[in-house]
């Protein structure tokens, strides 16, 4: 009796025990996050994994998805059967699913993976050879991380990546071959980690074409040897000397602590640089560079500008001098800016301004003189030495209310535009005109602004309809000289156009009625045809109801003469 209990037991045991390891099986939605189903898709659920071990599965309707995206879901790991279900998976995002550790052989089985993001976990290090089995991987996303570890050999054996992704994170330092084992590498992201160091041919197997450093410790860089750099971001670190990369077109090294900057014989390929928020007191050394059509060294203390600083700039079109501390501005600074579009001398010491120093910038489109105590400007020349204009910026200067009431109507009647295009904290309860600070007599002290640098990235200009209007005007106006052109040429080809009487017509009046008459007759030809088509289309329908008839005619005549012959 008590060994039929005790097999009873113990085979009740392990029905529990089978039914407890029994696999847990997810299933794939496919629609996407816009509702849309796409059978290619696959969006999993609510998935929950605690290590690798446990037992889970995975499912789908259509045979073969190739992008995977978790939701709502934790893995402290990431479960191997998801590559055994699905081999042929080219994408798999991770993001946001709790991942605190990738085990040795998780990827042995994603041979087909292209893309794989892993952003916004809580990984703390990764170990070598992690990624083994990801032949075919080409993007990387690991960033949000709290990783502080690379291993030298992590990246190893997925050298098909072109695209790696690493910045917000908490790395420390990096070994000097990490990035060996990764020869297609082009972009590369490390802002936002605490780097202070890096090898100074940690980069020198990568064809690196984008790199961003920024948001780091940094204290010194090395990258003149990277041929293929396009673009460099090297902004918010504690540089103090830097030398530009030779080879790149887009440089980014604002808020450091610069004071001297090198550009090396030859290396003049640079096109976009910004290198404001620094404390260089020179910028003689980028005189050099010819190709630069975007330069921006607001918030220096340069103080002054020698007449050959911008010399051999001459694609010079986007030029940002904002605070400064510029107390003039001498004529031939800008001999060379035939090209300068958008300028910025806000916030600076320039108590009287002289703007026919800018009257080489025949294309000038947009023009900050906010934030440096004027009383008056010499606007009434305005359109004559910049017919583009259409943004003057005049905030937080110290106008007189009726000046600028003249101002501010000469800028609407050549539709320029005046609104502060940066947030300065306007005080509306303060004498203003449009938002503009003034004052109504000498005694009234007016509220001060804190500088606000602008975006290189983009024109600032504010969309308005006035422009368009504007514009019509002008194309009107460009017509009216043309015709005005015309009838000069007419009157020099025949001088007698010219002295013939009040009420005659001139040789231009005489075209225009050639063509009118032209146009008349036109339109009598087109209504002659039509009418003969029309005839002609009503004849045949005549036609063709006079031969139903006959023929309708002569059938019954036949049908009587059978019928009489019967009888």
């Amino acid at each position: 009796m008590c060994s039929m209990r005790f097999h009873v037991v113990f085979a009740s045991v392990i029905i529990i025990l089978v039914g407890a390891t029994e696999a847990i099986v997810y299933q794939c939605e496919n629609y996407d996050v816009n509702g849309e189903y796409n059978s290619r898709y696959c969006a999993l659920y609510g998935v929950v994994v605690v290590h690798d071990a446990q037992d889970v599965d995975f499912t789908s309707d259509y045979p073969r998805p190739y992008r995977f995206e978790f939701r709502l879901s934790n893995l402290s790991e990431i479960p191997r059967a998801l590559f055994t279900a699905f081999p042929e998976m080219q994408s798999l995002d991770l993001s946001e699913t709790g991942i605190e550790i990738i085990n040795k052989f998780t990827f042995e089985n994603a041979k087909q993976l292209r893309k794989l993001m892993i952003t916004y976990n809580r990984l703390t290090s990764l170990t070598n050879y992690i990624f083994k089995g990801c032949d075919q991987l080409e993007e990387l996303d690991l960033s949000h991380n709290e990783l502080q570890e690379l291993k030298e050999n992590t990246f190893s054996e997925i050298e098909t990546v072109n695209t790696l992704r690493l910045s917000s994170n908490q790395l420390t330092s990096l070994p000097e071959n990490v990035f060996f084992t990764l020869p297609n590498l082009v972009l590369l992201t490390l802002s936002d980690n605490l780097l202070t160091t890096l090898s100074e041919h940690m980069f020198s197997k990568n064809p690196l074409t984008m790199l961003d450093l920024g948001k780091n410790r940094l204290l010194h860089v090395h990258l003149h040897e990277i041929r293929t750099m396009l673009e460099v971001t090297l902004s918010e670190n504690r540089l103090t000397n830097v030398t530009l990369p030779p080879y790149a077109k887009t440089v980014n090294i604002s808020h450091n602590s610069l004071s001297t900057i090198h550009v090396l014989p030859g290396g003049d390929a640079v096109e976009w640089l910004s290198l404001a928020h620094n404390m260089l007191t020179d910028i003689g050394n980028i005189s050099t560079l010819r190709n630069l059509h975007t330069l921006d060294v607001s918030f220096n203390a340069l103080r002054s500008l020698p007449l050959t600083t911008f010399l051999h700039l001459s694609q010079l079109q986007m030029l940002n001098l904002e605070a400064t501390n510029l107390t003039s501005m001498e004529h031939g600074l800008f001999s060379s800016q035939k090209n300068l579009k958008w300028l910025d001398i806000s916030y600076n010491q320039l108590q009287k301004l002289d703007l026919t120093v800018l009257t080489p910038a025949l294309y000038l489109q947009t023009l900050h003189i906010d934030g440096n105590n004027l009383t008056d400007i010499e606007y009434s020349t305005f359109k004559e030495l910049f017919t583009s204009l259409i943004y003057l910026g005049l905030f937080d200067n110290s106008w007189n209310c009726s000046y600028l009431v003249d101002l501010v109507s000469f800028c609407r009647r050549y539709s320029i535009q005046i609104s502060a295009t940066k947030q300065y904290g306007t005080v509306y309860h303060v004498s203003n005109i449009q938002g503009i600070y003034c004052a109504g007599s000498r005694a009234v002290h007016l509220p001060g602004a804190i500088p606000v640098e602008h975006s290189m990235d983009r024109q600032d200009i504010p969309p308005s309809n006035d422009r368009t209007a504007a514009q019509l005007a002008k194309q009107l106006n460009e017509l009216h000289q043309i015709i005005d052109r015309l009838e000069r040429e007419l009157s020099q080809k025949d001088p007698s156009v010219s002295n013939l009487p009040l009420g005659t017509c001139s040789a231009l009046d005489v075209y225009n009625y050639q063509v009118f008459m032209l146009l008349i007759l036109s339109m009598i030809l087109i209504l002659n045809v039509s009418f003969l088509l029309y005839v002609y289309r009503n004849a045949n329908a005549r036609r063709s109801v006079d031969r139903m008839i006959i023929f309708r005619r002569n059938q019954g005549g036949s049908i009587q003469t059978e019928l009489n012959g019967e009888l």
